[in-house]
């Protein structure tokens, strides 16, 4: 549930920031997880794909990268990618 939480926290950012621009799909979102975050590539994927179900995140790909010795998780996103 740790990966949900998260998820749930960064994606609610995506999605309005989205709204904020005018964007009505995100086509990419990628994220950076830093391995001492203890946060599993496989937990964000699971996670991302019950939270961005109805969203502007439905259709969007998404990239998951393990940072070695940091605790930061960041994401970035892609209109038209």
């Amino acid at each position: 549930m740790h990966g949900l939480s998260i998820m749930s926290g960064l994606l609610g950012t995506v999605i309005e920031n989205a709204a904020t621009r005018g964007i009505a799909q995100v086509e990419l979102i990628r994220i950076a997880a830093g391995d001492l975050s203890k946060i599993s590539a496989e937990e964000l994927r699971f996670a991302f794909t019950l939270v961005a179900r109805g969203t502007v995140l439905e259709n969007a790909v998404l990239e998951v990268e393990s940072v070695p010795g940091s605790r930061e998780v960041k994401v970035e996103f892609y209109e038209g990618v």
